[in-house]
């Protein structure tokens, strides 16, 4: 299904009345991918909506930073699409859905992750975010958090980032590891956060990585941590 000219995957796990909602943004048909390794996990019940974006660096970048990798810069359009999920997707996917909603939440990869992050100081929209494997190196982002009230809806971050995700000849990239502990610890002084440590580059298992944040997210006060 289209809403706001995004292509939408939505998948129902559970029979309870009462669900969480997770979105999220991601490569077209990935996310009967992410929903099956929720299902492995155990992940409680709950519906994901997975919109597919298909220029990242215009609809998930802040703002406008030259290229890092390859010729693409990045065109700082996030607002944009931040105000199609506010205004147009998310009501359309509540409407499609019989079952109550006790939170929302948003999850995703790489600059979805960066996104995910962005959207926590700019709505409130959601009651908790997953970055995972989050481009949190972008220029100028550490400032922005230092800067910038996150919104008092979010009460929950999950992070996470590969082992080597930071050996790269690139030194902006190389820089994410360190971000993102810095961004961790800084928000974890008001919020609830987790920082998980994955095996491997930024390409390993990313359903799995996103799953394992959505489970996170999901888990009750008596779950074991991740």
């Amino acid at each position: 299904m289209r809403c706001a000219d995004r292509e939408i995957e939505i998948y129902s796990q559970g029979d309870g009345e009462v669900k969480s909602l997770v979105i999220c943004n991601g490569m077209k048909d990935e996310g009967k991918a992410i929903f099956a390794r929720c299902q492995k996990l155990g992940c409680h019940d709950f519906i994901l909506a997975h919109i597919a974006i298909e220029d990242w660096n215009r609809d998930l970048s802040p703002w406008p930073a030259p290229p890092v990798f390859g010729k693409q810069s990045f065109a700082g359009k996030a607002d944009d699409h931040l105000k199609k999920l506010k205004e147009d997707i998310v009501p359309f996917i509540l409407e499609q859905t019989d079952e109550k909603i006790s939170s929302v939440y948003l999850a995703g990869y790489s600059l979805a992750g960066l996104f995910a992050l962005y959207s926590a100081f700019n709505c409130d929209l959601f009651d908790g975010i997953a970055s995972v494997s989050g481009s949190l190196w972008y220029p100028d982002l550490d400032e922005y958090i230092r800067t910038h009230k996150i919104s008092d809806r979010i009460k929950k971050i999950y992070f996470s980032l590969g082992d080597k995700e930071n050996k790269t000849k690139n030194p902006l990239m190389a820089t994410v590891a360190d971000k993102t502990e810095m961004i961790s610890q800084l928000l974890s002084e008001r919020i609830e956060t987790i920082y998980e440590i994955n095996e491997g580059d930024h390409f390993k298992d990313p359903d799995l990585r996103v799953a394992k944040g959505i489970r996170w997210l999901l888990r009750n006060p008596a779950d074991p941590d991740v």
